[in-house]
């Protein structure tokens, strides 16, 4: 074999191996564990203070319940935590009419009971930002643990929620 041609062999040798190890890290970098554990956090976005860190996984449906401000009736509402990390609304759901509520997905509801459930089919979203008081009693409710989200000593507190990594 000529020196020529071991040269070029080397070339594509070192060449091979490179793309290889390219690949392999690309391939390590990309890939999402789909059992990682994810935290739903509820921040004063504000300041940054953490009122809430709980462990959630992914497909997590958690629900916001409020009580309207003007018809005093409860309201729903149930959101999923997709694959993205990211909150997907599913469904309102209240007993009366009220200013607020959701009226422009009217071709997707369904009425049991007296129960207006509103199916939705907005974009997801990395985070929700809502006013909370103890006169509207905001409340989530994940995993079945019900968490107030007012503090009954300040009227009104912004709030964010949304889906961290677990770290």
């Amino acid at each position: 074999m000529s020196k020529k041609n071991s040269s070029i062999y080397q070339c594509i040798y070192k060449l091979s191996i490179t793309v290889s190890a390219i690949l392999i890290l690309l391939l390590l970098v990309s890939c999402e564990d789909p059992d990682e554990n994810l935290h739903l956090t509820v921040t004063d976005p504000r300041c940054g203070k953490v009122y809430q860190h709980l462990e959630v996984e992914p497909e997590t449906i958690f629900v916001l319940r409020y009580r309207h401000s003007v018809s005093g009736s409860l309201v729903k509402g149930s959101f999923l935590i997709n694959n993205h990390k990211e909150i997907e609304p599913l469904t309102t759901e209240y007993r009366s009419f009220g200013p607020g509520l959701p009226l422009d997905h009217w071709e997707n509801y369904s009425i049991e009971d007296g129960l207006i459930t509103v199916y939705h089919d907005d974009e997801p979203r990395e985070k929700i930002r809502l006013w909370v008081s103890s006169y509207t009693e905001e409340t989530l409710i994940v995993n079945e643990q019900e968490i107030p989200l007012y503090q009954p000593d300040i009227s009104h507190l912004l709030l964010e929620i949304n889906v961290v990594p677990n770290n």
